[in-house]
C-alpha cells in the first residue's frame, strides 16, 4: 500500500516537472501576441500578421471615408520613409497587398505601387526619385514634382507614408510604439488632399 501510495506521488511529482520545464521555454503576453522566448533570451516586438490587417484596415477606411478622393481613382503607394530605434521592420509590400484587396472588395478606388505604375516611363522614374529623396531628407511634397509625376503615369493620387517607432524600457518590460503618418497628393493639381496618423503599441512583459 505504502509503496503504491510512493509510486503516485512520484508520478505526479515527475509530470508537474515537466509541465513547468515545459512552461518555461515561452510565455504569452496578455495584451500582446509577443513571445518571450526565456530559453534564448531574445525578446521582440516587431509588426506581425494581425498588425498589418489593422493598418490595412485604418488606412483603407481612412481613405475610403476622405470627400477630397474622387471614386475609381487611382491611388499609388509612393515613398514611405522607416526610422525605427529598435530593430522593428516592416513589409512595405505585404501591407501594400492587403490594402489592395480591400480595395478591391470594396470597389471605391484602385491601389497599386507607383513603381509598377511607372513602367519603364525613366522620366517618371527620375521625377519619382526626386520625390523620394525629397521626402525622405525633408519631409515635404513638392507641387510641381507632384504634378509632373500626374503628367507621365496614369496615377490620380500618390501617397507618402512615414513610419518610425519609439521605445520605453523599464523593470516590468518594454513598450514599442509605432507610428505611421500618411499624406495623400493630388497628382492633378500639386496640393495635399488627405493626410492621416495612427499609433500601434506592442507591449512585452518580464516574467
Amino acid at each position: 500500500m505504502l509503496r503504491a501510495v510512493y509510486f503516485n506521488i512520484m508520478t505526479i511529482c515527475c509530470a508537474f516537472t515537466l509541465v513547468a520545464c515545459n512552461s518555461t521555454t515561452q510565455s504569452f503576453s496578455k495584451d500582446s501576441n509577443i513571445v518571450l522566448s526565456q530559453k534564448s533570451k531574445i525578446i521582440t516586438a516587431n509588426i506581425d500578421s494581425k498588425d498589418y490587417n489593422k493598418i490595412a484596415k485604418f488606412l483603407h477606411q481612412s481613405l475610403q471615408d476622405s470627400s477630397r478622393i474622387k471614386q475609381k481613382s487611382t491611388v499609388a503607394l509612393g515613398p514611405v520613409s522607416l526610422k525605427f530605434d529598435n530593430d522593428g521592420k516592416i513589409d512595405i509590400v505585404r501591407m501594400q497587398e492587403k490594402i489592395q484587396v480591400l480595395a478591391h472588395k470594396s470597389d471605391t478606388f484602385n491601389f497599386s505601387f507607383a513603381v509598377d505604375a511607372i513602367s519603364g516611363e525613366s522620366a517618371a522614374m527620375e521625377r519619382y526619385k526626386i520625390m523620394e529623396l525629397q521626402w525622405e531628407q525633408q519631409n515635404t511634397i513638392d507641387p510641381l514634382s507632384l504634378k509632373t509625376f500626374g503628367d507621365l503615369v496614369p496615377v490620380d493620387y500618390l501617397l507618402f507614408g512615414r513610419v518610425s517607432s519609439t521605445t520605453a524600457k523599464s523593470v516590468q518590460g518594454e513598450e514599442t510604439t509605432y507610428v505611421y503618418n500618411w499624406k495623400l497628393g493630388d497628382c492633378k493639381t500639386g496640393l495635399l488632399v488627405w493626410t492621416d496618423e495612427m499609433e500601434l503599441v506592442k507591449r512585452i512583459y518580464k516574467k
